[in-house]
């Protein structure tokens, strides 16, 4: 029998269900509600905080104080922690109190802070930061991600005619692909969450000739370059340029076209870095000056693996590599989630390509742009080295254009699910023609086929690859997660394909649109589950509380500095509290560097995180150059030894009990003592929630307490060293010690001479300049032998070598009263003088005021880390050179008598920036008002036209036409 039309007019009705279809968007724009309030409803109620700070509990000083057995959710977000959250906030406060944090002075002797885009607080997606408490505003800024994505997402895809129902799908999957999830909390996912944003602009741009498509542009790239994250906004630029040229392409507009859209491309792009220029100018002085780019050159062997790949639909097996033998890079890098339903859809989306005509060249550049990434991202070769010869794929990890890939599988997904409602005869038809030629001849059901059975073997080869990795028997329980995952996604893969069947063989609409229904569900509940596990909510207590240890630094740092030991106190948080750190998370000038390196070679945990190191301690901690930059204290864990002599005690073949009902006490000892140690036989056992351990030093003759330290342990066992502030104690003075515990019980060796007592060690002073001061949730050490950080010299000597000026700076014999100097023309006569210098009045915009007074001349020595643009001094008012010494630092050389000795910093290539920001957003707003009255002179004009022929129309036949009546005023 003949059947008239072609097969894709027999598959796809002629017209949709408008009521259908509305069915279909309100549950899929449900499933992105369920999304937003499951994930981070409870932090914008201010239940608990969406900041990762619970990584605090496992850190000294906050993991005594808080005492907190709860697990963390995500042991990976330090970053956020350290640096972001605590430069966020610096700038936010300054700027609530009517200045600019130019100048962070808390870490790494001095850093660039409110003048460069690193924070990501100039972007609108940060608009919180600046009004809403500290605990509320990581919540409220992913809100307005998530609007953001869903509102471009809207957008873009309205411009390809894509159903209403497909933009929330679109956006779930596109805000919980690996990347989004991942870097949550960093500028990353703000910079990102414009992408779609920018994809509609770039689409205007290409299909609707209007040079006025250049603002909207301008805007976008603007807010993406204030993100802070030149990698992701660079990518959504390249991406978004490609876009742009296969849409004129396909559209084969004419030469003039052509032009017009490049002349509106390169104007928006033009005016969003001129938007933003205020602070790109600066970033980009600083970054030649300071960013050492040599660190982060890539090479083609730095991709991700297939077993990476398949986390985009089990996302365990990142847990199961990191549990394999061989070292592996962070999760953060490397979580490539998607979603399996969003794999299947995207199949979709390409098999029915041959009967649902979707929009011809987003459609092709979508599969290609998303083929050529997960090329270059996973398997790499010829490609990717190409590729790293060009800026920011040479300087930045490959694995971050999962940004791009996230995009990309939403949008191809967001087909699919158009597929699905169109073949159903939910939505209206496409009526754009279908394409021509070679590729609308392949027969893409095969390929489709083909594709999906190499994803099936991947699933199974990574799978497999996954589970040989785990093979301690302790690692069984994420082995069967992993199983348990890999069946999840293969029953969701069966139900959306399922879902498909249905769509093209059963001729009930009903029946299509509840099965279709259930693909928002599909997509919503894995993503769930997946940013459950990966996004913090923290309680309130722990957002930045001040234990006793950094009560003690607030009060007695003043204007010098302590340095940290590994990563206690995270030396990032020093911006937080306000104090100064020699080390921290920041850019560190060459020179500075260059100082922490000598102090301790492997002191640079990455190539931005300085700290001491445990191992090395003994050594580093009495180094000349902590001396010269004013370390006057270093904080460390509360277990870890301290520096002097050890008088080992003997241990008895018997064990003692200890718990909270049987506290114990030592033999007696004589004199001053710096920390005690000694080891549990056994664990202690029954203290589910921890313990509190307290060691009393008590005098013999009168029982008074001499020195007390008390410190929560999550458990206790093993080797355990316990610091006292016992360096006071008389030589005569006899004592003991005696240890309570708050809860469980445990057996401490007992001491040979003495079974009825434990066997406890101690550690007494040596001749050094160090002196325990603080002890419980961490211990604080004061270095006695440092320098004022800010003191003066009246002698100065001259090396022009680097490497001998860092070798003079760690020699002790280089008296405090010598300043270091560079250059032989900065030489003045030496004289016998000494002056007094008022501490300075700090100000956020990087100014420090002195009050010196000497009895003759020398120099204010300001041991900071200065060798950057920005800095100017002056005397009295009067400017004078800031001359380079101390190899990293600064002097000034000021004659006898009372000065005021002022030192400024001003962000480099700021005020020209701000210039040509204001010129740019007054050009945007002079055009915007052309426009609208433009657009309103037409509508205008429409009306009056409009008004006459309704006029025309109702005039008898025998009247005169229109066209000779007069032109309406």
């Amino acid at each position: 029998m003949a059947v008239s039309g072609t097969d894709e007019d027999r598959i796809r009705p002629s017209h949709g269900s408008p009521w259908l279809e509305r069915v279909v968007s309100i549950v899929a724009w449900a499933a992105l509600v369920a999304f937003t309030l499951l994930t981070i409803g409870l932090p914008l109620v201010g239940v608990g905080t969406f900041l990762g700070t619970d990584l605090l509990t496992g850190f000294a000083p906050w993991s005594s104080s808080l005492a907190s057995t709860h697990p963390i959710i995500n042991g990976l977000v330090g970053d956020t922690i350290d640096t972001v959250t605590p430069q966020t906030w610096a700038i936010a406060e300054a700027a609530r109190s009517g200045e600019l944090a130019a100048w962070n002075p808390y870490v790494a002797g001095g850093a660039e802070l409110g003048g460069l885009p690193n924070s990501g607080i100039y972007s609108p997606l940060s608009v919180a930061w600046w009004f809403v408490p500290l605990a509320y505003a990581p919540g409220i800024s992913k809100l307005i991600e998530i609007a953001v994505v869903a509102l471009g997402m809207a957008l873009f895809l309205g411009r390809l005619r894509v159903p209403h129902p497909a933009w929330p799908v679109a956006s779930i999957i596109f805000l919980s692909s690996g990347f989004m999830i991942a870097w949550t909390n960093w500028s990353q996912t703000q910079v990102a969450a414009l992408i779609p944003l920018l994809f509609w602009t770039f689409d205007r741009v290409a299909t609707r000739r209007s040079f006025f498509d250049a603002v909207p542009l301008a805007l976008v790239a603007a807010s993406m370059i204030l993100g802070g994250f030149p990698a992701v906004t660079a990518y959504g630029f390249m991406f978004g340029a490609l876009y742009v040229v296969v849409r004129v392409l396909v559209l084969r507009q004419r030469f003039l076209d052509i032009v017009r859209v490049a002349v509106t491309g390169v104007l928006g792009l033009l005016g969003g870095f001129a938007l933003s220029a205020f602070v790109l100018l600066p970033f980009v002085i600083n970054a030649s000056s300071v960013i050492d780019f040599s660190v982060r050159r890539q090479s083609s062997e730095m991709r991700l693996s297939l077993l990476d790949l398949l986390s985009s639909v089990i996302p365990s097996v990142l847990a199961a590599a990191e549990a394999g033998p061989e070292p592996v890079d962070s999760a953060i890098e490397r979580f490539s989630y998607i979603g399996v339903a969003a794999v299947v859809l995207g199949l979709l989306a390409i098999v029915l390509r041959a009967r649902c005509r979707h929009s011809a060249g987003p459609f092709w550049f979508i599969v290609t742009a998303l083929v050529g990434c997960i090329v270059v991202i996973y398997i790499g070769g010829p490609l990717l080295e190409a590729l790293q010869t060009l800026p920011v794929f040479s300087n930045n990890p490959i694995a971050r254009l999962r940004v791009i890939a996230g995009f990309l599988a939403a949008v191809l997904a967001a087909f699919g699910v158009t597929a699905l409602l169109r073949i159903g005869g939910i939505s209206e038809p496409e009526p754009e023609a279908r394409p021509s030629g070679l590729v609308a001849n392949l027969t893409w059901p095969g390929v489709g086929i083909a594709f999906g059975a190499a994803v099936v073997l991947l699933v199974v080869n990574g799978v497999d690859s996954a589970l040989r990795s785990i093979a301690a028997p302790e690692l069984r329980a994420l082995a069967d997660q992993v199983k348990a995952e890999a069946v999840s996604a293969i029953w969701i893969a069966c139900i959306v394909l399922a879902v498909a069947v249905l769509v093209v063989a059963v001729p009930w609409q009903l029946a299509k649109t509840v099965a279709i229904c259930a693909v928002p569900l599909l997509v919503v509940g894995p993503a769930i589950v997946v940013a459950d596990g990966w996004w913090p909510k923290s309680p309130s207590n722990t957002v930045y509380p001040v234990t006793p240890a950094i009560a003690f630094l607030q009060e007695h740092v003043g204007e010098d500095r302590f340095a940290t030991a590994e990563q206690t106190m995270l030396p990032g948080t020093a911006t937080m509290y306000g104090v100064r750190s020699v080390g921290g998370h920041a850019y560190h000038t060459r020179e500075w560097k260059q100082l922490l390196e000598q102090v301790e070679p492997d002191g640079f945990i990455s190539a931005t995180y300085s700290s001491l190191r445990n191992g090395t301690l003994d050594e580093s901690i009495e180094s000349p150059i902590l001396d010269r930059l004013g370390v006057r204290y270093v904080i460390v864990d509360p277990n870890l030894g301290v520096p002097g002599t050890v008088e080992s005690a003997s241990e008895g073949p018997g064990t003692i009990p200890f718990g909270s009902q049987t506290p114990v006490r030592s033999a007696s000892r004589v004199g001053p003592v710096r920390s005690v140690f000694f080891r549990f036989a056994s664990g202690v056992q029954d203290a589910p929630d921890g313990s509190r351990l307290v060691v009393r030093l008590v005098d013999d003759a009168t029982g008074a307490q001499l020195a007390r330290t008390a410190t929560w342990y999550p458990h206790l066992e093993g080797l355990r060293s316990v610091a006292v502030v016992g360096e006071g104690i008389p030589e005569s003075t006899s004592w003991h010690a005696e240890l309570t515990l708050s809860h469980g019980t445990g057996l401490i060796p007992q001491d040979a001479a003495s079974p009825d007592v434990i066997a406890l060690s101690v550690v007494r002073p040596v001749a050094d300049t160090l002196r325990v001061v603080h002890t419980g949730d961490a211990t604080i050490l004061e270095r006695q032998s440092a320098f004022a950080r800010v003191r003066w010299a009246n002698s100065a000597v001259v090396e022009s070598s680097p490497t001998r000026r860092v070798s003079m700076m760690d020699d002790p014999d280089l008296s405090s009263d010598t300043v270091l100097l560079e250059h032989r023309a900065d030489m003045a006569p030496n004289e016998d003088s000494s002056a007094t210098i008022s501490p300075s009045t700090q100000q956020p915009d990087g100014e420090q005021r002195f009050a010196v007074t000497s009895d003759g001349a020398g120099w204010v020595v300001i041991e900071d880390s200065l060798r950057r643009p920005g800095w100017s001094a002056t005397i009295d008012g009067t400017a004078v050179p800031l001359l380079e010494a101390e190899h990293a630092g600064a002097a000034i050389r000021v004659p006898g008598g009372i000065h005021e000795v002022v030192i400024s910093y001003e962000v480099p290539g700021r005020s020209l920036g701000l210039l040509i920001s204001l010129v740019a957003a007054a050009a945007i707003l002079i055009a915007s008002l052309w426009q609208w009255r433009r657009r309103r002179g037409r509508r205008i004009r429409a009306t009056r036209t409009s008004g006459r022929s309704s006029s025309c129309a109702s005039r008898p036949r025998d009247s005169p036409s229109c066209d000779e009546l007069p032109a309406a005023p």
